[in-house]
């Protein structure tokens, strides 16, 4: 019988002999094999990949979050900033302005006297107050440098829509800054909230015609209704009136009876393919000195849309006139485009609350002018403002 023999040259595992790290290893792997109690090769294979994965995926965690740690700290831009849904919300508030400016544009450019400066200036004051609340102050300082740059077009009044259009420009230039990173909003102003106003839309019960008696004069700065004429018939300066009826009726989404409204009114000739005749920047309300009035509930209000004047027992001459509460002379003034009958206008009225063009609602009339003094007046399909 041979005995086993150990020494320091190696070990003898039932008469195998083994050596140096060789042997070491396998003692390794008896060790293994015998305290998962298998002898499979493909089970100590997968306990041993298995083991590598936990122990070399811990140690890559390890380092990848001492990584992390070791990296300089972001600003924090989501404490007192607008995330991106809020800059896109102060893009669309600046182009929303610059439309309003263009409209201003296309409505004053070819007027010779009577520009709505009032109204450019209040659209830029809350373009301004805007940009400084939820952009920065820098550009809203910026917006009302008071430089100029031309308009590309065709004006009568230049200083008026450069004025206009050089602040359009840097509306646009704000935006485009803004979406492209250069200008940010500032850390400590409030998330962006829509300058639409939540007043509802001026929406009046329309009466045309107007069953109203009798004749009006201009009196100082208001026409005023004339009472009883005399045997002579109408004083002289007595005006034969066109008249619409506007009443604020209750409702659960109506009209405010606190606000006030203005009338913008365009006189177009039917027959000749809708052109413009004359355009009325402030229309003139019957017993009101002013171009803006309130709409007390179920209190009519009567917008006058031109006359004959009359002397006499019947109108003068063949010459329907339109009038205009300038806000300059703060009183009525007559327009000097004079209208002869026969003659089919359509009218339209844009009733516009409190100076916000975006709550301005739009009512058209068809007037025929049948002779001096004669006429037929009625409203045309729904109000634009309405078609939702």
């Amino acid at each position: 019988m041979i005995a086993p023999i150990l020494s320091d040259e190696g070990r003898n595992f039932g008469g195998v002999r083994t050596g140096g790290l060789r042997g070491v290893m396998l003692d390794l792997v008896r060790a293994i094999h015998e305290a998962l109690g298998i002898q499979s090769t493909w089970g100590f294979v997968l306990c041993i990949a298995l083991a590598g994965f936990l122990i070399f995926g811990g140690l890559a965690w390890i380092a990848d979050k001492s990584y992390k740690k070791s990296l300089p700290k972001p600003e924090n831009t989501s404490v007192g900033a607008v995330n991106q849904e809020g800059q896109t919300e102060i893009i669309r508030q600046l182009s929303d302005f610059a439309e309003e400016g263009n409209q201003l544009i296309r409505r004053n450019k070819e007027r010779a006297r009577g520009v709505e400066w009032h109204k450019a200036r209040e659209w830029a004051e809350r373009a301004e107050t805007y940009i400084k609340q939820h952009v920065n102050d820098q550009q809203a300082a910026y917006f009302s440098l008071a430089t100029t740059k031309p308009y590309p077009g065709l004006a009568v009044d230049r200083l008026f829509v450069d004025w206009v259009q050089t602040r359009i420009d840097r509306l646009g230039e704000i935006a485009s800054d803004l979406r492209s990173g250069k200008v940010r909003p500032s850390p400590n102003k409030p998330p962006p909230e829509s300058q639409t106003k939540t007043i509802a839309k001026p929406i009046f019960k329309v009466t045309a015609p107007t069953a109203f008696p009798g004749l009006i004069k201009l009196d100082v700065n208001v026409f005023r209704r004339l009472g009883a004429t005399t045997e002579a018939g109408a004083p002289e300066g007595s005006v034969f009136p066109v008249i619409a009826t506007f009443e604020n009726i209750p409702q659960p989404e109506g009209f405010n009876e606190t606000d006030t409204v203005w009338a913008h009114i365009i006189y177009q000739d039917h027959g000749f393919g809708d052109m413009e005749l004359v355009r009325i920047s402030s229309g003139c309300w019957l017993d009101e000195p002013l171009p803006d009035i309130t709409f007390p509930f179920r209190k009519p209000r009567y917008l006058i849309l031109g006359g004959w004047y009359a002397e006499g027992k019947k109108p003068t001459e063949n010459s329907f006139r339109v009038f205009e509460q300038s806000r300059e002379l703060h009183r009525a003034v007559e327009s000097p485009i004079k209208m002869a009958a026969p003659r089919q206008l359509q009218v339209e009225v844009t009733m516009t609350p409190n100076g916000q063009h975006e709550r301005s609602r739009e009512y058209k009339f068809a007037l025929v002018l049948e002779s001096p003094g004669w006429y037929r007046l009625f409203q045309i399909g729904i109000p634009k403002g309405d078609e939702s």
